[in-house]
């Protein structure tokens, strides 16, 4: 019996930590890029879809993607404006835009109209 337990309990610890090895292998954290340059329309969102303020929508004619600007100045909260930008996601949050969802809130760090 002595000899059965010498041979399996190394096999048993090599397994165990290629396995633990292994499991932190897939885990990636999400990394958002850098600063993102577009154009895009300055639009509000009004309230039938609870989102009652100022959005950055960018639309490639199929997909349209929001998002919810923290330093917009007032001077730019125009409907309809198009703008081109620079901006940078702020990580981990987002704004509850009723309807259309949660959008991520951008950080903008060159604006101007087009």
């Amino acid at each position: 019996m002595k000899k059965f337990t010498k041979k399996i309990v190394p096999a048993v610890l090599i397994v165990t930590g290629f396995l633990a090895i292994a499991s932190f292998g897939g885990c990636k954290a999400k990394t958002l890029p850098e600063q993102i340059e577009s154009q895009a329309t300055i639009k509000f969102i009004s309230s039938p879809d609870f989102c009652d303020d100022y959005m950055v929508v960018m639309d490639d004619g199929v997909n349209q993607k929001l998002y919810k600007p923290q330093n917009l100045t007032d001077d730019l909260k125009i409907d309809g404006l198009q703008v081109s930008l620079t901006f940078k996601i702020v990580s981990d949050t987002t704004y509850n835009c009723g309807f259309a969802g949660y959008v991520p809130i951008i950080n903008i760090l060159t604006i101007s109209t087009l």
